[in-house]
């Protein structure tokens, strides 16, 4: 879980390299555009969206981590 907190981040503040590239992957597997929810300890439901999203979008995670330019 730690890790996919830090891919949420790392795409949320790239160069908008990973950002379009997150988009880019979505719109290739037909997927509703949405960014990784964050999981925040503050709002009692947020790890469960953020694992909820993952297992739904896994395909796309899978892809762009997979990508060495990406450096994710």
């Amino acid at each position: 879980m730690p890790q996919l907190c830090k891919l949420a981040y790392a795409i949320k503040t790239s160069s908008k390299l990973a950002f379009l590239e997150w988009f880019h992957i979505l719109d290739e597997l037909s997927l509703d555009a949405h960014m990784i929810p964050h999981d925040v300890c503050t709002c009692w439901n947020a790890t469960y969206d953020m694992l909820n999203f993952a297992y739904k979008y896994k395909e796309a995670i899978n892809q762009i981590t997979n990508r060495w330019e990406m450096k994710l």
